[in-house]
């Protein structure tokens, strides 16, 4: 996971390389990887776990570079449900706290994404919606969330901070 704005490397200088979680596949679990020590001075921690019964109830992963907000980090994420079909990869939305990243603050019940188009279904890997890459527009709060798609195609989504934020507070797994 990435905090540019706020990291520091070991010996004060800012950290210029893109940091990510991990997902560990047998425990289906984040956690952060040690790399965040340049960051927070923290070691492993556990982040998020996947929901029973819920779009994300098999595995869920890291997805794009948070972005700060007044909030805490934004965080979109996917999740992983096994159906009848195969996997089901959706995208989910969660807010962790500015200093504290491990702390999950708000989580949303509800994925802000699924595979719903020809695109998103039909693949390499069906039923993929896979999030990637985030750019946001200071000025307007506006969100492109770039996402691969059934493993064959990349797309685009458009979302505003203000409205994920909110989204993820409303009904929150937290």
């Amino acid at each position: 996971m990435a905090f540019c704005s706020r990291a520091k490397s070991m010996d004060g200088l800012p950290c210029s390389a893109v940091r990510r979680t991990t997902a560990i596949r047998p425990l289906a679990r984040f956690i952060i990887l040690k790399v965040l020590i340049c960051v927070f001075g923290a070691s492993n921690r556990w982040v998020m776990a996947p929901v029973g019964n819920s779009w994300n109830y098999t595995k869920v992963g890291g997805g794009p570079v948070p972005i700060e907000t007044s909030e805490g980090w934004l965080m979109i994420y996917h999740g992983v449900l096994t159906s009848c079909n195969g996997y089901v990869y959706s995208a989910g939305v969660a807010l962790l706290d500015l200093d504290k990243p491990w702390k999950v603050i708000a989580r949303s019940r509800h994925y802000i994404l699924s595979p719903q188009t020809l695109y998103e279904c039909v693949g390499d890997v069906p039923n993929v919606v896979f999030p990637c890459a985030l750019l946001c527009d200071a000025a307007t709060k506006r969100l492109a969330i770039y996402y691969g798609a059934a493993d064959t195609a990349t797309a685009l989504a458009f979302a505003y901070v203000d409205e994920l934020v909110a989204f993820a507070k409303k009904d929150s797994l937290v």
